[in-house]
């Protein structure tokens, strides 16, 4: 697990591939058929201390790790 911070302050971590979740990411974006659709890991969202909308889990797909 990685964690990034800027003086102090957490740096919400976005990526493409969906194994970085694994890895410290705490969103990842995925394009499946037609559509894009992101993922979130919310341990690590917590984890950095990071706050989100209950709107932000309710549209992307959830993955505890």
């Amino acid at each position: 697990m990685v964690k990034y911070t800027i003086n102090n302050a957490p740096i919400l971590l976005v990526s493409d591939e969906l194994q970085l979740l694994n890895k410290g990411a705490e969103i990842a974006f995925n394009i499946e058929g037609d559509k894009l659709k992101y993922y979130i890991n919310k341990s690590n969202l917590e984890l950095m201390n990071l706050k989100y909308s209950r709107k932000l889990l309710h549209l992307g797909e959830v993955i505890d790790m």
